[in-house]
């Protein structure tokens, strides 16, 4: 059994790297399970991954061909499940329509986005849908397929997300581009991942036993602990990730610290 808490899952950093909280000018995504967790596996016998995401209000963002502020997503390398729970003020998303172009792009509806929305990246690797354009120097085939927006005005968007492959190490998503997570070929085995994956497990190990803890009711025994310090560091990490994001998108001026701020975390105790 695998139990764990959002207190403890916000307090796995390491020095400027987040692990599990992926704290971004555009969302928050608190990262429940991962590739190396395996603890849910697709038909295709991929580990997938579960994350609970937040995305912010797009005011501030950059806009797209419409002139609107949008989250500018296509997921290339993955399919995506995504299940609505908590959406506050007005929220839609739209997908593109092949084929996939840099400008005059055509895009289907908008759906409104509710507390009972479900929606489905599911173009898949292989499927009829899926473009593929093979780099002229490199010979190294690119594949597109997901790409779609998300508008989010006077509000949020809470959701679970199912990825397949799982998604996993370092955030990829800038603000301004149809951006994805890393694809899993081109990060398993690297030196990045195989640091990652080092620096993690001390963490995995604190969520899991601390968030069982606090189930049972007896957390204060874990007080002063070696497992309790790596909580108090990992969590002063998050902490100063999230100002330094905040601080920076300040200097920018379009408003953009200021939708986040009621997300950020503070220290009640």
């Amino acid at each position: 059994m695998l139990l764990r808490n959002d207190e403890f899952i916000a307090a796995c950093a390491s020095g400027s790297q987040t692990l599990r909280w992926a704290f971004t000018p555009q969302y928050l995504s608190r990262r429940i399970f991962l590739h190396h967790d395996q603890v849910l596996l697709s038909k295709s016998g991929n580990p997938v991954s579960w994350f609970r995401t937040t995305m912010f209000d797009v005011a501030g963002l950059p806009p797209n061909e419409d002139g609107e502020p949008v989250f500018k997503m296509s997921y290339n390398s993955r399919t995506e499940f995504n299940v609505c729970y908590d959406v506050a003020g007005i929220a839609r998303v739209r997908m593109s329509r092949h084929p996939y172009k840099e400008s005059n792009q055509l895009w289907g509806p908008w759906y409104t986005l509710d507390g009972d929305s479900t929606y489905h990246l599911n173009e898949a690797a292989g499927c009829a849908e899926e473009e593929c354009v093979v780099d002229e120097k490199t010979n190294i085939a690119q594949f597109f397929r997901n790409k779609h927006e998300v508008y989010i005005a006077d509000g949020h968007v809470t959701l679970f997300c199912m990825f397949d492959p799982a998604s996993t190490g370092i955030e990829n998503h800038r603000p301004g581009e149809y951006s994805d997570y890393e694809p899993l070929q081109k990060l398993l085995g690297t030196d990045l991942y195989e640091a990652h994956q080092r620096e993690i497990v001390k963490f995995d190990e604190m969520v899991d036993t601390l968030s069982l803890a606090k189930a049972r009711g007896d957390l204060n025994a874990y007080h002063g602990t070696p497992i309790w310090d790596l909580y108090l560091h990992g969590r002063a990490a998050q902490m100063a990730i999230e100002s330094k994001i905040t601080q920076a998108l300040a200097s920018e001026g379009k408003g953009r610290d200021r939708v986040l701020a009621s997300w950020m975390q503070t220290v009640t105790e």
